[in-house]
């Protein structure tokens, strides 16, 4: 009986030393929420600055981390007039989700568009005034690529009154600082 008691003292003391090793062994940090970078809108129609009128722009952006196709998104926010973003408004309110009017490039070219750039259809939201996208190619983390969002989409700037800069905002699905 006494040899059964040692085994039991023995295999007690090495869980014991075990539990407390795990205990003391610090825990994995939390990611902190990462960026794009360089980010940069491109207009490419006169059109952007008049009232209720479709533009055709190009918002460009660098990916902190890399997206998968047909898995991650991008998002643009734009102004709604109610936040620190700016006064004007941009209407989202005609705008269609087609997915010809919303082209992905994965090496963001800045005012050329190619036959390997891709389309994807968009998610509207008016009341968020943001438009997402699920990324159509893979996109490589630190390249710089671009969301171009032509005119037939029927996103509109609604004010020319002001002349105060818009500040269009962008952020992705692994990305999710908005910049």
């Amino acid at each position: 009986m006494k040899g059964k008691f040692r085994i039991l003292g023995l295999g007690l003391g090495v869980f014991s030393a075990c539990a407390l090793m795990l205990a003391l062994i610090p825990a994995a940090p939390v990611a902190a929420a990462t960026a794009v970078t360089n980010v940069w809108v491109q207009f490419t129609t006169s059109t952007y600055n008049l009232t209720n009128t479709a533009s055709d722009f190009t918002i460009h952006f660098t990916p902190t981390t890399a997206m998968e196709r047909g898995v991650d998104t991008i998002t643009v926010w734009f102004p709604d007039g109610a936040t620190a973003m700016g006064p004007d408004n941009f209407s989202l309110s005609s705008a269609v989700t087609t997915a010809s009017y919303y082209d992905v490039d994965r090496d963001g070219e800045a005012s050329t568009y190619d036959p390997t750039d891709v389309t994807s259809a968009a998610v509207l939201s008016t009341t968020g005034y943001r438009v997402t996208v699920t990324t159509p190619v893979d996109l490589n983390a630190g390249t710089a690529c671009s969301l171009r969002i032509e005119a037939a989409a029927g996103v509109a700037c609604a004010d020319s009154t002001s002349h105060s800069q818009y500040k269009v905002k962008v952020y992705t699905s692994k990305d999710t600082t908005p910049v």
